[in-house]
């Protein structure tokens, strides 16, 4: 099949192969910002145009940046893909999982799940929008290994490609854990020719740019990156002999003297890296109550059902388990907001009552109030250093707050987040929304002016105290710029995190963070999205936007939050997602 003219903008070009994703109907255009289905009526967007036909059930990820210095998001082509998309130049060739691209070919659609500059559709790789054999080729080079659904995909392949179509598959074997959002296998050859089962495989096998010296080299460069400075230099300067020899006799159990400053070094890989070279993973579980899912499989497996009807429920299984995930997430922020909100009652309650309005609180019994009220005034009028001996003197009252991970000799925090407090009760609840951080390499930098209220003094004074990876930071409160580039400047860690107050960090926030930074060493600036309630009702809106305000000549970088408030389903600005310094993030991290 010969590509339309060039004349033609490119979603024109395109639109006689795109289907429905959900009943495989032919689309015709509804307005220049959707597109709707012939058949079920169902309606997608279009976004620059861009079409996004995803499946109901899946949120739209949002838009992807591409840095001409990284390769790894390019996914340049190899020479073998090269040869297929010139042989293919009067039909189309499908481009699964295209990255970041910077070209574009005439014959060539680009598909991902990120709206990237150059992307043509989006879309996922175990739903194609294409009709059946809509193309001559399909090749895919550093995909598979982040597909949830990989066979999924394969059979998808072999729905849109044509008889005696060409398929090239490149993925992961061994490689460190990467990409993201997920990475989820690492394929043998012989994995990947399952998964291709269905196929006439001419060849597999390893080609020159998957040589096993990449693997090594890429797996010593990433420990020798994550180790602290002096161990790494250590092993720099170490033979690689003598490091390998001291690891085989560490695994026969007959290590020598020598052995110790080598694998001591090897050891001081931090736990919170140890995931993304880890020799392998384990889980353990318990299984739950049975449902009529099996039932599926079941049928499948008697040949009770034909392959059409098994994709069918497979796919609608699929779509119900993506649904079962939104529910879980709302879920999870429940009870994320809850457990900050018990944590947070408890202690106002215990030992900073005089924070809050006695007569909003529930009836309670007297002697219980006079004994708050005593506790709140002796805290108002007595020296500090009098007040702590009288607390501690009455430890077993304490609510048992979560210890310092850093002590003296310690590894420095990888994220510093920078918290101007303007009322005790949202201090308090930020506090305790980084004390549950899955991530626990950080420090909470807290910044002392002279117009803070009492209140938040004591918080304040109370979480250095109990905590280690919280600091106070005396500012003049010259303005919010200046405090924020004399926070930069004072901050230990590698990362900045401008925190406004009564803004409540998802629990895995920092994770994300991390994962993200790890897959863009080049990034200045990452935003998430953010989620405020909105109305008596409290409905929640997803906001879109640039980061807090940038610090100039920091000499860190930061880490922003996204604040400007967007319609829920609007999609962000070019200008805050554009540039090779700024990665967007399409999940909700934070929350009012």
């Amino acid at each position: 099949m010969q590509p339309p003219p060039l004349g033609d903008d490119r979603l024109t070009r395109i639109l006689s192969l795109l289907v429905c994703p959900a009943c495989r109907a032919r689309l015709q255009r509804q307005g220049a910002q959707a597109l709707q289905c012939t058949s079920c009526s169902a309606s997608y967007p279009v976004r620059d145009g861009v079409p996004i036909l995803l499946p109901a059930s899946m949120q739209e990820p949002g838009v992807g940046s591409a840095d001409a210095d990284d390769p790894v998001s390019r996914h340049p082509y190899s020479p073998k893909a090269l040869e297929i998309i010139q042989a293919h130049a009067d039909g189309w060739v499908l481009d699964l999982g295209a990255g970041g691209k910077l070209q574009r070919w005439d014959n060539v659609i680009q598909v991902d799940v990120f709206r990237y500059p150059m992307t043509d559709v989006v879309a996922t790789a175990d739903c194609l929008a294409f009709r059946d054999n809509a193309f001559g080729a399909v090749i895919s080079q550093a995909v598979f290994e982040h597909l949830q659904y990989p066979e999924a995909a394969a059979a998808e392949i072999r729905r849109v490609l044509q008889p005696g179509g060409v398929l090239r598959i490149d993925t992961a074997f061994l490689q460190p854990e990467h990409g993201y959002p997920h990475h989820f296998y690492n394929a043998t050859e012989t994995g990947l020719r399952h998964w291709f089962r269905d196929f006439d495989i001419e060849w597999s096998g390893v080609d020159s740019y998957q040589h096993p010296q990449w693997s090594l080299s890429w797996f010593l460069a990433v420990y020798l990156d994550r180790l602290p400075a002096q161990q790494a230099d250590l092993l720099r300067q170490t033979p690689l002999g003598q490091v390998l020899q001291a690891l085989l006799r560490a695994g026969e159990g007959s290590s020598q003297e020598a052995d110790q400053h080598i694998l001591a070094a090897l050891d001081a890989l931090p736990t919170h890296e140890l995931r993304t070279l880890a020799a392998g993973v384990s889980i353990q579980g318990r299984n739950p109550a049975k449902s009529l899912d099996t039932a599926h499989i079941g049928a499948a497996e008697q040949g009770q059902a034909t392959a059409a009807e098994c994709m069918r429920l497979t796919r609608q299984l699929t779509a119900q388990r993506q649904q079962q995930q939104v529910l879980q997430d709302s879920l999870q922020r429940a009870h994320e907001l809850k457990t900050i909100a018990m944590d947070r009652a408890n202690y106002m309650a215990q030992w900073a009552l005089f924070h809050v309005d006695l007569g909003n609180l529930p009836s309670m019994q007297l002697m219980a109030r006079a004994r708050f009220a005593l506790g709140a005034v002796a805290r108002l009028v007595l020296p500090p250093r009098w007040w702590q001996f009288l607390r501690a003197a009455r430890s077993e009252r304490q609510i048992p707050l979560p210890r310092g991970q850093f002590k003296s000799g310690a590894q420095e925090p990888v994220f510093t987040v920078v918290l101007i407090p303007e009322d005790a009760n949202s201090f308090v609840k930020s506090f305790f929304a980084l004390a549950h951080q899955t991530y626990p390499a950080w420090e909470l930098l807290v910044l002392e002016y002279p117009d803070q209220t009492a209140a938040v003094r004591h918080v304040l004074h109370d979480l250095v105290r109990v905590d280690e990876r919280v600091r106070a930071l005396a500012v003049s409160g010259d303005g919010t710029a200046a405090n924020l580039r004399q926070a930069h400047q004072h901050a230990r860690g590698r990362y900045v995190i401008n925190l406004p107050c009564g803004s409540l960090p998802a629990f895995r926030m920092m994770e994300v963070f991390y994962t993200v930074l790890q897959a863009n060493p080049g990034a200045r600036m990452v935003v998430a999205d953010f989620e405020r309630s909105v109305g008596e009702g409290g409905e929640a809106m997803r906001c879109y936007g640039t980061a807090l305000e940038t610090v100039p000549d920091a000499g860190v970088t930061g880490v922003g939050l996204a604040l400007h408030v967007m319609p829920e389903r609007q999609a962000p600005c070019a200008d805050n997602t554009a540039g090779a310094e700024l990665v967007h993030i399409p999940q909700v991290l934070f929350r009012q």
